[in-house]
């Protein structure tokens, strides 16, 4: 049996969403070999899943009297927690003109503190640390940084990454499709939304909270793409927030 939500129940909706997360993470935990024969059956009955035969996408991912619907998907979306720490690589291109052009960032997120190094030719030109309210700018070579308030700078817009969390906020209609599959070995949601001429596809891990790709159309014309590789929930080593000086921006509780 179908769960159907109801926009005058926000409780029971949030109480359903958290519930869907913590079945998603479950099987997670199933199918990546943390429950052996030896454990005992398992606490809730296992969800099916089918990859293909590259092993990176699968078939809807089923939960027994759960499914991912565009009815249910913004709350779902709320109820995702992000990793406290993580690295990733985003690869963000626009497309205009019949042209492109790319930008390749680096990204070491310890609780507060990111870490954004733009790269160019395989290496970082430029480098940018947020702490709290304060944020960090320098190129490399020198002991020299600009240091001034965050503001408006977010961790995910100095990676150029959109904001898929608006998602959550759209009127229900604007919400077009919403669906889960499994990618590298881990449940994705699918969602497509539009606002105004403009459709975006998201893929966001219920695992890390982190998007994976995006893509934003314009129309019928994809206008930007965003792609994010080497995801990583390890703790960021602790040089990567060290500013050129050598002064660590990490609390103290955690320098050595």
């Amino acid at each position: 049996m179908k769960q159907k939500f109801s926009p005058n129940a926000p409780l029971a909706a949030a109480v359903v969403a958290a519930m869907i997360v913590g079945m998603l993470f479950l099987s997670y935990f199933l199918s990546s070999g943390f429950y052996s024969a030896k454990d005992g059956p398992p606490p809730l009955s296992a969800p099916t899943t089918e990859a293909d035969e590259t092993g990176e996408t699968g078939e809807l991912y089923g939960v027994e009297g759960i499914e991912i619907t565009p009815q249910n998907v913004q709350q779902v979306i709320e109820a995702l927690a992000r990793a406290g720490s993580y690295s990733q690589t985003v690869n963000s291109t626009l497309y205009y003109d019949g042209q492109s052009s790319t930008q390749v960032v680096a990204q070491y997120v310890r609780g507060d503190i990111c870490r954004t190094d733009v790269m160019r030719g395989g290496s970082a030109a430029e480098s940018w640390l947020r702490a709290g309210d304060d944020i960090y700018a320098w190129q490399p070579g020198g002991s020299g940084y600009f240091h001034g308030a965050a503001g408006d700078f977010s961790d995910d817009s100095m990676a150029m990454l959109p904001d898929w969390q608006t998602v959550t906020a759209l009127p229900l209609e604007a919400v077009v499709s919403a669906a889960t599959v499994i990618s590298g070995g881990e449940p994705i949601l699918l969602v497509t939304a539009n606002s105004g001429e403009r459709r975006a596809e998201y893929e966001i891990s219920t695992i890390s909270g982190l998007l994976h790709a995006a893509r934003i159309y314009e129309g019928d014309t994809l206008i930007r793409e965003i792609r994010v590789t080497g995801i990583s929930m390890e703790e960021p080593d602790d040089f990567r927030f060290v500013l050129p000086d050598g002064t660590s921006l990490l609390p103290v509780d955690e320098t050595p």
